[in-house]
């Protein structure tokens, strides 16, 4: 979806007064969105991952992680330095891989000022479908973002949404609360009122005729804010029917005053049958107040769950209950995405690959997550409670306590790599601290030992790839799929190119400048080809023109790199100079030229053919007697041309020849429109 009018969305009165009642504008930190953009940061090894709400003319932090300072203290940016108002004006993703070869994002001001150069936004929207926000991570170099990490991404953005749905949905439920307390107050109030003129009703006709237009006002406010309150109010009458029906409980059951009216609470409540209702109607009387949770069904069968507060009094020598029903469905729904939320926190928990433990100021373990594969120096049953002094070799408890102070200190994820004896094997490890709460941390283990040695074996490897390129006096190059940008040439292209190896690693376009004119537009075509993966392999003989006007040949041939998705990632190849080859092919072309042409003179038949009796040359005697061209010949064997007849009486001949020795004979043949050749 384009974004149409930016200013216009980022505007829009609706979008405002959503975010201005979620009640997050402005809010201080909470922990709740701090552990969402920590695990971001955790899982993706990002530096900055930020929970951002974009009013009209500012981003607004909720939650940062990672975060430079001055911007971490003042928890906002202007709209220069945004990426996330795309997100809100688009109301999709964002992933931005190279925010200087972005159109949207280069001229942003974060890109300069903070550095930015990778991002992916996911948006944040209020339940009434208004975008807020995003939850977005953020890298200070160029990124490829996976689709595992995208989907990392979507899944704690479901949990900051769910999160904002839950203020969104209390706040509302404290705004009813607050209106039926008043409906709560203003009903006490009525019926102290109308008990007190009652009982002086006796005293004076007319004070009497006064007071009750007096009660007959506010009884009309009263059923006024009755009928207009956001709960349902009934009153029941002992024999469990309906009294009296508000607006609001017709409109929620369906049905008119007059059909309320008419029926029974065992009729719509399935939870209070007709059997046991006399019990229940005694303990309504005895506690006066009773709070209760049931369900309602409609006219047209449609159950859904209620919150009953219900009110006994007595009336004029009548008995009634008052109950307000709160329709509790999205609070239900609420909570359940709530035990989602928390059911999916646990899940992604324990899907990471990696130890993880929950300590304390003074490095206690309180709680531990397994990892499959990963065994702890002790029984977990034995690991909590104890000091990380108490359990590990002193050199890494005290690194490890420096960490976590630092982490707790920062508010910032703090790291170390140490190596450890456990059950008998030395590995390596990494350690991440990150701050949980005001005095706990998460300490998350990474068994390192294979990425070591991998990375040892890659070193290794570099060195002898570097001690072969910069040794042959062939070209080694590695570029991007972008081909514009070479990652690598070895120091023959200098030789060859007569152009510094650094210079074409900052302006690739130098050897395709150097290309001779007649060969580019071939060349550039092949390339094209390759880097697109139309071909997997690209081999092109070319002429370069060095600076001082020398022209060179050049055999290149690359092979196209993939990653483990099978997606284009590099390309490599080795380019060779062939001058020389070239040069021999000339004077080899030269010489057969000139052989060609003192043959062709020659009125005698001249041919030669290779090893399996085929031609390889012949001249234009022979063309002339043979009636045949020299394309026509070539290929051909001898016996195809001289017939069967023929072929039989000189075949002796030939394979004396073939043998090595010099033949001289005589023979009489057919050629066709001479009858005999002799």
């Amino acid at each position: 979806m384009k974004e149409s009018n930016p200013l216009d969305v980022l505007s829009d009165a609706r979008r405002l007064e959503a975010l201005q009642k979620t009640g997050l504008l402005d809010s201080p930190p909470e922990e709740t969105f701090d552990r969402l953009t920590a695990l971001a940061c955790e899982i993706l090894g990002v530096p900055i991952s930020l929970v951002s709400l974009v009013d009209k003319d500012r981003q607004f932090f909720k939650s940062s992680q990672g975060l430079p300072e001055p911007w971490a203290g003042l928890r906002e940016i202007p709209l220069s330095h945004s990426f996330c108002q795309h997100v809100v004006t688009s109301n999709e993703r964002l992933v931005i891989n190279d925010a200087r070869e972005n159109p949207l994002a280069r001229d942003n001001f974060g890109v300069r000022e903070l550095g930015v150069l990778a991002h992916v936004g996911i948006p944040l929207s209020a339940p009434d479908g208004q975008v807020l926000g995003s939850f977005c991570a953020i890298d200070f170099k160029p990124r490829q973002w996976s689709e595992r990490e995208l989907r990392i991404m979507s899944v704690l953005a479901d949990h900051a949404t769910a999160e904002i749905a839950a203020r969104w949905r209390f706040r509302e439920m404290q705004g009813a609360e607050a209106k039926q307390q008043e409906a709560h107050d203003l009903l006490d109030q009525r019926v102290q009122e109308r008990t007190k003129d009652l009982e002086g009703a006796n005293a004076a006709l007319r004070s009497e005729v006064e007071e009750r237009k007096r009660v007959e006002q506010k009884l009309r406010l009263a059923q006024f804010s009755v009928d207009h309150a956001l709960d349902a109010v009934f009153w029941v009458k002992e024999d469990a029917r309906i009294f009296y029906a508000s607006d609001t409980a017709c409109r929620s059951l369906e049905y008119s005053r007059e059909e309320l009216t008419s029926l029974t609470v065992h009729d719509f409540d399935p939870d209070f049958p007709k059997e046991g209702w006399p019990e229940r109607w005694e303990r309504f009387k005895q506690d006066k107040l009773v709070l209760a949770e049931s369900r309602h069904r409609t006219k047209s069968g449609k159950v859904f769950p209620v919150e009953l507060a219900i009110n006994y009094f007595e009336f004029g020598g009548e008995a009634y209950c008052c109950a307000f029903a709160r329709d509790i469905t999205a609070r239900r729904r609420d909570e359940e995405k709530l035990r989602q939320s928390e059911a999916n926190h646990r899940a992604l928990l324990h899907a990471i690959p990696d130890l993880i433990f929950q300590v304390n100021r003074d490095g206690s373990f309180l709680d531990f997550i397994p990892a499959e594969n990963f065994a702890p120096i002790v029984a977990p049953e034995e690991l909590l409670g104890k000091n990380m002094r108490e359990l590990l070799p002193a050199s890494v408890a005290e690194r490890g306590m420096d960490c976590l102070r630092r982490a707790l200190q920062t508010r910032e994820p703090q790291l170390f790599e140490y190596q450890l004896e456990v059950r008998g094997d030395e590995g390596h490890y990494e350690a991440r601290f990150v701050p949980f709460g005001l005095d706990e941390a998460l300490i998350v283990i990474r068994d390192i030992t294979e990425a070591k040695v991998a990375r040892a074996a890659l070193q290794e490897s570099e060195l002898r790839f570097r001690q072969l390129a910069e040794t042959s006096d062939q070209i080694f190059w590695i570029t991007t799929l972008n081909p514009d940008r070479v990652l690598y040439v070895s120091p023959a292209f200098e030789e060859i190119l007569g152009v510094q190896a650094e210079d074409v690693c900052h302006d690739a376009n130098l050897w395709a400048k150097a290309i001779h004119p007649e060969d580019q537009e071939r060349v550039s075509n092949a390339f094209d080809l390759f880097a697109a993966g139309h071909q997997e392999v690209f081999n092109a003989e070319y002429r370069i023109i060095r600076p001082d006007g020398s022209v060179r040949w050049i055999l290149d041939q690359g092979n196209l790199i993939r990653d483990d998705q099978g997606e284009i990632h590099r390309q490599s190849g080795v380019a060779q100079d062939i001058t020389k080859r070239k040069a021999a092919e000339e004077a080899l072309r030269q010489s057969e030229e000139q052989l060609r042409v003192i043959t062709d003179a020659l009125p005698v038949c001249i041919a030669y053919a290779d090893s399996k009796q085929r031609y390889q040359f012949n001249n234009k005697t022979y063309e002339d007697w043979f009636g045949r061209s020299r394309a026509e010949l070539k290929g051909l064997q001898i016996k195809e041309v001289a017939g069967a007849s023929t072929y039989q009486a000189i075949l002796p001949h030939i394979e004396a020849a073939l043998s090595g020795q010099a033949v001289t004979y005589e023979s009489t043949l057919s050629l066709g429109a001479c009858p005999e050749f002799r």
